[in-house]
């Protein structure tokens, strides 16, 4: 899976060390989210869906970067930006 990234996401991306397999990662098991703005959602991992995975998901990605990492998506499904939590949204 290759998740869109808008310039700025990809510009965040490397800024914060973020790599395309840790923003799959979050695509693909986040279990929360909150709307943001027109169209736009905030995802995250939950700390019991990470820790159901146990310490890598299946693809081989440290679940310990995944902790903090949220994702701002548009409807259509374009990653705007990312950003590490200090805490939860």
């Amino acid at each position: 899976m290759i998740t869109n990234l808008s310039r700025h996401a990809s510009e965040r991306a490397r800024q914060r060390g973020a790599t395309q397999a840790q923003i799959n990662a979050v695509v693909l098991y986040a279990d929360q989210c909150t709307c943001r703005g027109g169209k736009a959602e905030l995802i995250w991992i939950s700390e019991e869906a990470l820790a159901g995975l146990g310490p890598r998901t299946p693809e081989g990605v440290d679940i310990n970067r995944l902790r903090t990492l949220c994702l701002l998506v548009a409807n259509d499904e374009t990653v705007i930006t990312l950003f590490r939590a200090a805490k939860r949204p």
